[in-house]
């Protein structure tokens, strides 16, 4: 940036730092509910003393779209006494109404069954898992902890409940029952995965590394765990290591697959290598025209470049797509400087702050505002809020930089 030596910001967005400050998002969770249901079905042909040590069924009995047959569930059950069958029955009409998307319905059989065996613990898991998919966690909860009261082995419970406590923001709880999970099955590569979002979103990025490793070992076609250890390395300046991540992400087909895209634009953008960027941010705008950090690092790169009527739309569309989005808030105000539409600025940096009250780069590019405007003493004033906040936050470019806007006033 030219103006001032304004401070503009990428998005990195991926399911790491930020992601939960501004999508809302169940993650990766519908994935794992069917696989937990697969694991459910299968142990429920089991005696309650197998369970906590049920295999995985082939993938042949899958179909496409993750979900099972009614050809499955009819080689999974085998013969019961008269309650049980009935029981099954509920159970196998719930999942027909589940694969169909038939949530209420599925909900009233999971119910049905338990009703006629109150002990059936993966009755509850499943039927926690339908609350998860509706995003429904308070109802969910009750269910995993029946679940786990039944049989305390039952690994699979702590995990899904662990993932439903991190997205209502209880880090302590989830990081109890994720790691519970693990304990009972080492071999659980969603587990690690889960538990290493939620290190890096606590920002202890080396135990994040190990649980990503480990997902990746048990499954080397984990293409969301590369993404995410991929922005670990990103992060710790290992930029060959992010590339070969990202790279292996993208040719793994990652469900998200406008992630990894714009994670390797911002690697891109950090070698200059800006063709690159632009490739890799239209890219993912194309794979998901709702993602709104990839409009908005595209306009960075055009800002980069000078283009800047072409960086103004892409933030108009960040914002109009993320109304929440601060750093496009940030990221516009800096643009309107540069065109000295000052009042436009002014407006931005104020919703980015009153956005979130922590980012040290709208108060420095605010005060920078007040300074080009002659008004020295509120820019005194944010700046030295930027050099406070960049300073607690380690950021020590932002921080310097303050500090040498300070002297200059």
């Amino acid at each position: 940036m030219s103006w001032l030596g304004s401070f503009a910001e990428h998005s990195v967005k991926a399911i790491s730092k930020g992601l939960n400050n501004q999508i809302t998002i169940m993650k990766h969770i519908t994935k794992l509910i069917i696989g937990l249901i697969t694991i459910a079905l299968v142990g429920y042909s089991k005696s309650e003393a197998q369970i906590s040590s049920v295999e995985i069924i082939t993938p042949s009995l899958i179909t496409g779209n993750g979900r099972f047959t009614s050809a499955s569930l009819e080689v999974i059950i085998g013969q019961k006494d008269s309650t049980e069958r009935d029981a099954e029955s509920y159970f196998e009409q719930g999942f027909k109404h589940y694969s169909k998307g038939e949530y209420e319905e599925a909900i009233a059989d999971f119910s049905q069954a338990i009703q006629l065996n109150p002990k059936f613990a993966l009755g509850y898991l499943v039927r926690g898992l339908v609350y998860s998919d509706q995003g429904a966690y308070q109802k969910a909860i009750p269910d995993y902890n029946q679940a786990i009261e039944l049989n305390p082995k039952l690994a699979k419970a702590y995990v899904v409940r662990g993932i439903v406590y991190d997205n209502l923001g209880d880090k302590e709880k989830a990081l109890a029952d994720l790691s519970q999970g693990i304990r009972l099955d080492p071999e659980d590569a969603t587990a690690y995965y889960s538990r290493g979002i939620i290190y890096n979103d606590l920002g202890e990025d080396e135990k994040a590394l190990a649980d990503y490793n480990q997902a990746i070992q048990l499954n080397p076609k984990y293409a969301k765990a590369y993404n995410n250890r991929g922005e670990i390395y990103h992060e710790q300046g290992e930029y060959k290591k992010a590339l070969a991540d990202y790279n292996e992400s993208i040719r793994l087909n990652n469900p998200q697959l406008w992630l990894p895209y714009n994670n390797r634009g911002l690697i891109y953008d950090d070698l200059e290598e800006y063709e690159k960027a632009l490739a890799d941010f239209n890219q993912a705008i194309q794979l998901n025209p709702q993602f709104a950090e990839a409009y908005s690092n595209r306009g960075l790169i055009y800002d980069d470049l000078g283009e800047y009527e072409k960086a103004l739309p892409d933030y108009n569309q960040a914002i109009q797509l993320n109304p929440q989005y601060a750093k496009a808030y940030n990221n516009r105000g800096v643009i309107y400087g540069i065109q000295k539409a000052y009042q436009k600025a002014f407006a931005d940096f104020n919703q980015a702050i009153k956005i979130n009250p922590q980012y040290a780069g709208a108060y420095y590019n605010r005060g920078l505002t007040h300074k080009r405007n002659r008004n020295i003493e509120k820019a005194s004033s944010d700046l030295k809020k930027a050099a406070d906040l960049s300073k607690q936050q380690g950021n020590q470019q932002l921080y310097q930089r303050s500090l040498d806007e300070l002297r200059k006033l």
